[in-house]
């Protein structure tokens, strides 16, 4: 639980970010092309991996509807490690059944004012039809791994949640997919839901075809592909440095609420008032730094150097160097949070947790948060790679 002030503190922080990104973003360029590009980007490489743009204003218009920033409470106040955006985002189901596990029969009748999540997409759906006149018809593409008979829950409650809010939806694979265009020319569905990343449908059985597949006969795919690239962690590196178009006011609330975060390349940069080589920097200040791959996600490719001994932090940024889509971010100490417990004996107890906190944002308004939680003593990198467990933060009522 948090109080209702830093709860609410951290919802705005969050929708600011969400909207200081994509207008940062939209700086780089007047086309994908040209953003991508300015990420670094090597963008004929990246199209052909990625056919999946919309045309525009579309796919300028409707990339940033969705996303979960991710936050933690530092010292000085919540702090943006990254922010996850479009549709291709965990904990929705677990986001929802928990809030209403929570407000009801828990007994401890906890709640925000926030709408689900699933009512945001409803919306996100119901909004994009009325824009662009297709019928609000959309399947929800899982990743493959979850599709599965005994593995498909998730993603049967988001379809049964859209045709609760009018829209006929159902949740669909890949090999579905397939057959289902195997059996009718056209599109089966005008709209779907990308519910995965890219590189999990190229690294399935059958890879990104029935994605391509479904794309070439005229589906309208949310959220396009733009936002991925806006999730990448270099646009978060050229806000940091302020090398994009923010007033004054937008300046002021960067420096407060995200980290120093550099892109990794050779040359020289400023820290704390000093200036030297990058590589120089990153080896002397080793705990004062964390690695992250640009479009990494999942926790996966990040590399605190608090957490290596001297000659693999070495390599670690010897390699970031090299490969040239590394950032580099001031690592944050999180406060820790006392939660409650049930002990190896089934009594109440108490525990210390480092706690990252996403707010899921759909156009313009948060819609609930989830946590993943780590013992305070355990790894720097809080994922559930790393074994965090997840669950969902809550206003304290007011008393």
């Amino acid at each position: 639980m948090l109080t209702p002030q830093a709860y609410r503190e951290l919802c705005d922080v969050a929708v600011r970010c969400v909207a200081i990104l994509e207008k940062s973003f939209r700086s780089l360029g007047t086309t994908p092309a040209a953003r991508a590009r300015r990420l670094g980007v090597d963008w004929d490489a990246y199209r052909a991996a990625h056919p999946y743009f919309l045309p525009d204003p579309a796919e300028e218009l409707w990339s940033a509807a969705v996303a979960r920033p991710d936050l933690v409470f530092s010292d000085t106040g919540p702090k943006l490690l990254e922010a996850n955006i479009g549709t291709a985002l965990g904990g929705v189901a677990q986001c929802d059944l928990l809030r209403s596990f929570w407000a009801g029969p828990s007994g401890m009748a906890l709640s925000s004012d926030d709408p689900k999540v699933m009512e945001g997409l409803a919306r996100l759906v119901l909004e994009y039809a009325r824009a662009t006149g297709v019928e609000p018809r959309a399947a929800l593409l899982g990743l493959p791994e979850y599709q599965s008979p005994d593995a498909r829950g998730g993603y049967r409650f988001e379809a049964a949640a859209l045709r609760a809010r009018g829209i006929d939806a159902e949740a669909v694979g890949p090999g579905e997919l397939l057959r289902r265009m195997a059996a009718r020319p056209g599109s089966p569905w005008p709209l779907a839901l990308r519910r995965n990343r890219p590189d999990r449908w190229r690294s399935a059985r059958l890879g990104s075809t029935p994605l391509r597949r479904l794309v070439a006969r005229g589906c309208h795919v949310l959220c396009p592909q733009s936002a991925f690239l806006m999730a990448d962690k270099r646009l978060l590196a050229l806000v940091s440095t302020g090398r994009v178009p923010l007033d004054r006011e937008e300046a002021a609330f960067v420096e407060r609420y995200v980290p120093w975060t550099r892109a990794v390349h050779p040359g020289t940069v400023a820290y704390q008032g000093d200036v030297m080589a990058m590589e120089k920097l990153l080896l002397a200040r080793r705990d004062a730094f964390v690695l992250k791959r640009g479009a990494g996600r999942g926790g996966v490719e990040v590399i605190a150097g608090r957490e290596q001994v001297p000659e693999r932090w070495a390599a670690a940024v010897r390699g970031a160097l090299h490969a040239g889509d590394w950032i580099v971010q001031e690592f944050q100490d999180v406060v820790p949070a006392t939660l409650p417990v049930a002990t190896a004996q089934g009594a109440a107890g108490s525990r210390r947790f480092s706690v990252v906190l996403s707010p899921f944002v759909v156009l313009g308004r948060t819609h609930g948060c989830v946590t993943r939680c780590l013992n305070a003593d355990g790894p720097a990198v809080i994922s559930t790679t790393a074994g965090a467990t997840a669950n969902i933060a809550l206003p304290a009522a007011r008393t």
